[in-house]
């Protein structure tokens, strides 16, 4: 005898507690529309930042490595990268640290990514111990897309180069652009596929 469910089809599977401030509720309350609950309030905006991070989380961005001046070269080895894995990897060389920089962030725009993360000899850091002392000095940058070209966005001495500094850039030019963050276009694709490919490759069947 089969038995028929009566009721409405359950939609939350677990009820949570969510203690706020006075103040906290104040600004909910303040910015509901006409007749929104204050439940609903939370649940967009926790949805919301669900998609924020998942769509930041799978950002690619570039990393790059550049030398001191050796024999009137610069060499640098530049990397496509998500936050655990390498994607793509170069090395080349240029007369100069503009020059090398120059390289390394048209590599950032062939590859479409947001975000590009330069350590090492940089042209024009400033050591914040000394701000007399010779140049070069080793450091971090980060860079940030606007339109069709990159541009500073912040300074770090070079042992604090970190992940979070990549999702604040990414995050920086998601809200510029008050769309969702880019896909990767069909370089990045590609150099993806590739990768994915040699992986499948080396491992035993």
């Amino acid at each position: 005898m089969d038995i028929i469910a009566r009721g409405r089809r359950k939609l939350f599977g677990e009820r949570i507690t969510l203690p706020l401030s006075e103040d906290m509720l104040g600004d909910i309350d303040a910015s509901l529309d006409r007749g929104e609950a204050r439940l609903s309030f939370v649940r967009e905006a926790i949805r919301r930042e669900l998609s924020r991070r998942s769509s930041v989380k799978e950002g690619y961005f570039v990393r790059a490595t550049v030398s001191e001046a050796i024999n009137g070269k610069v060499f640098f080895r530049t990397e496509l990268r998500g936050r655990d894995v390498v994607i793509f990897e170069s090395n080349d060389y240029r007369a100069s640290g503009d020059e090398a920089l120059a390289a390394i962030l048209d590599r950032g725009a062939e590859f479409g990514v947001d975000a590009v993360v330069v350590i090492g000899t940089l042209p024009g850091a400033v050591n914040p111990r000394d701000a007399e002392e010779a140049l070069p000095y080793d450091a971090g940058r980060t860079y940030a897309r606007r339109g069709e070209v990159f541009e500073p966005f912040n300074e770090f001495p070079i042992h604090m180069e970190s992940f979070s500094a990549v999702l604040e850039v990414i995050e920086q030019v998601a809200r510029r652009r008050k769309v969702e963050p880019k896909t990767p276009n069909a370089e990045t694709r590609a150099a993806i596929e590739e990768a994915r490919a040699i992986r499948a490759a080396k491992e035993p069947v």
